[in-house]
Order: structure tokens, then sequence, then C-alpha cells
């Protein structure tokens, strides 16, 4: 074989070659993703039948060894406005709770946030706007049905390493066509079953059903840590065990583990002693039992906790002197800024503490599944939980505090 021959077969694979990378570049740059292009992905392909969008992209946030990381969006590839495509890194995938899809940035000015959010007609009484890849290609298909927007006065949530209060958050809903045999999707199991966590909801016996139904479930297995306060260690793992394999070895199933088989000691409020927000020296809990304490549980995070403020506030500004209101935040250390900065912008006039190494330990002895949650503490020192968003524990409350005051 002549030289000449060879030297043309050497030009045509090069050039071969950078078609090939030419291709590749030009895919990860009209993705304006910043992950390396060599990197194997999870797909996400969602196609919404019947409205066109400019732009959509997937939003998370990152946790490293210092708390949250500016975040990440992940942009959308669509030819026609209504089929989008994201590939997301394993490497994000692996380490990140879910997404949800934007319709756009962020609007600072506005103040607005706005995004997708997925219904599913009548078998659900509720939406769900967290997607979770848990295959290497996840398929959504969807019709527009209307727009919700609402302010939330007093509502507060933290947006990469700015704590928003009182957004506006716009809605398109979107109304998945749902398998009744067989979900396709971790959303399309959210949907099915909706509140998972809520321990009242549904029976041990309901609860094993679904998990043997779907073992390879990540929205199943999110769902454990809620149980861990009102279940005996034994029942968890008969919980836990019902995963698959892979689920359970999962980093993710890994933490539960430990949490199930790692035996926590209850804590009581009686003489605890806990560090105020002031960061000076630790406080009783309990000054006084010569009137009522009420304790608040919540965190900077807890949307349905900063709602509540106007209703606390009410309660403060009519029996402040009779009644000792402090909060218990089970922020973890490095979100204590968050809970710190929620204190000065709503004003709050009340004592507030940090449970820090004692947040499980309160939780389990109280049997706390969920926050927020109230524990009315009695002069005689026994307890019971109020729910001050409900009006019938309101009204107990007002009874026993007007009651107190004329003895």
């Amino acid at each position: 074989m002549s030289l000449d021959l060879l030297s043309i077969k050497k030009k045509k694979r090069i050039l071969l070659l950078l078609v090939v990378l030419g291709g590749i570049l030009s895919l990860v740059s009209c993705t304006r993703a910043t992950y390396p292009f060599r990197e194997s992905h999870a797909v996400l392909e969602l196609k919404i039948e019947n409205k066109k969008y400019d732009h959509l992209s997937l939003f998370t946030h990152v946790k490293n060894s210092l708390g949250y990381d500016n975040g990440l969006e992940i942009p959308g590839k669509s030819a026609d406005g209504f089929k989008w495509t994201f590939l997301v890194p394993d490497s994000v995938n692996q380490v990140v709770e879910g997404y949800y899809v934007r319709t756009q940035p962020f609007d600072y000015q506005r103040n607005e946030e706005k995004t997708l959010t997925f219904s599913a007609g009548k078998v659900s009484d509720r939406t769900s706007n967290m997607i979770l890849l848990r295959d290497k290609t996840t398929s959504i298909r969807g019709s527009y049905t209307h727009q919700i927007s609402n302010t939330h006065p007093g509502m507060g949530f933290l947006l990469v390493d700015t704590f928003i209060m009182n957004p506006t958050i716009t809605c398109d809903v979107i109304d998945l066509k749902l398998d009744n045999k067989k979900c396709k999707s971790e959303l399309e199991i959210a949907l099915s079953y909706p509140c998972f966590d809520d321990t009242a909801r549904y029976t041990l016996s309901e609860r094993l059903d679904v998990i043997r139904k779907y073992p390879y479930s990540t929205y199943l297995l999110g769902a454990m840590p809620s149980f861990l306060n009102v279940s005996d260690r034994k029942t968890l793992r008969v919980l836990f065990n019902s995963f698959s394999d892979e689920i359970r070895n999962s980093q993710q199933g890994q933490d539960i583990s430990n949490l199930i088989n790692v035996e926590i000691e209850p804590v009581s409020v009686d003489t605890l002693k806990l560090m105020g927000a002031e960061g000076n020296l630790p406080e009783s809990v309990i000054r006084t039992h010569s009137k009522y304490t009420l304790i608040i549980f919540s965190a900077s995070w807890c949307s349905p906790c900063h709602k509540q403020i106007p209703l606390l506030k009410e309660v403060y500004n009519d029996f402040g002197s009779r009644l000792d209101m402090v909060y218990i935040s089970t922020d973890q250390e490095k979100e204590e800024k968050y809970w710190n900065r929620m204190l000065e912008n709503e004003e709050i006039p009340w004592r507030s503490l940090f449970a820090r190494d004692y947040r499980k330990g309160l939780l389990q002895y109280y049997s706390i599944g969920g926050i927020p949650y109230s524990l009315l503490v009695h002069p005689d020192g026994t307890t019971e939980s109020i729910d001050i968003r409900k009006q019938s524990d309101r009204s107990r409350l007002y009874k026993l505090l007007n009651e107190g005051s004329r003895i």
C-alpha cells in the first residue's frame, strides 16, 4: 500500500474524529451545562402536550461539607417548545434530593418564583413539584390545565444563600395521566400515594404493601425518617428490609439504616438547657412553673412554620405576660444563620433556643413526626400538644390561660 493512500486514510480518520468532537461540544454548548461532556447522565424527557415554553430548567441545591452551595440550574433542550430533554450528571443525581422545573429564573425584583407543578386529577388530593430521577431515562407526559399564583405573607424559604420572605409563587399545573396498575416514575408514585410520610394517614399494612409494590422507590424511602418517632425499631426494620438491595445500599439507604439501628436517648424539656439565639450561655427551656410555657418546634427551612407566625404573635400579644413562649429551632448549625435572619426580619419577641445535639432525643421523647409542632407545658409539669393553626386548639389554649389568670 502506498504512503499516499495511508496518508489519505489517516486524514479521513482525523477529520471524522473532529466532526464527532464538534458535535459533542455543540451539544454541551446548546444546553449551557457546566459539567464535563464525558460524564454519564440520567435523562429526563418532559412533554407538555398543549403548551409551548421558551425556557424550562431543572433547579436543585447541591450539598457540600459547608452546607448548600449556590445551587444548580440545568437548562433543558427543546426543538419545538413542547418536548424537553434534560441531561443530569450522575455525580449530581447521586447527591441531591430532587429537582423542580422552573419556567424562568427567580425574579428578585418581583420576588416571584415561576415553576411547574404536577397533579393527577382525582387520583391524588395534592400536587407535587418534586422530580426524582431513579432510572437512566425518565419520561413524563402531561397536559397544561391552569395556573395558580399566590403571594404568601409570613412565609419564608431558603433560596440558594438568600432567605426570601413573602414570595409570590406562580405554578403552571400539569395534569398527568397515571397508570393505576404501575407507576413509571417517582413523580407518579408521589402523586398516587400523597403524604406517604404522614404517620396517621396509612396503616402499617398499607404502607408495607406500597413499599413491596415499589421497592425501588426513593420517594417512599425518603418517608422513613418520619416514622422514627412513632414506630418501634422492629417495625422500621421490616419496612426498610422490604426495599430492594440497591435502594438499601444507596447513600440515602445507609443513612436511614444508621438512624434505625442507632438507639437515641430520649430527652425531656423538664431540666434541659439549650443555647440561645444570642449565642450566650445555655438557658433553661422551662424558666418557671408559675405559669404555662408554650414550646414551638420550628426551623428556618419550614414554610408552614413561617406561615403560623401571625397566629403566634396574636397569642403573644394577648397573653405575653401570662405565658412563657419559646422557640426551639431544629436547624442544623450551618443553617442557624438563616434562623437568626428570620427572627430579625419577623421581629420575633419571644425567646429562641437551638436544639442542636438534643434534636433527635427531643423529637423521639415527644413523638414529634413533623414540624411545626407546639407543646404546652402546664404549671404542674404535664404536657399536651397544641396545634396553633387549629381553631379548636387555640380555643383550648385561650380557655386554659383565661382560667389560670383567675386563680
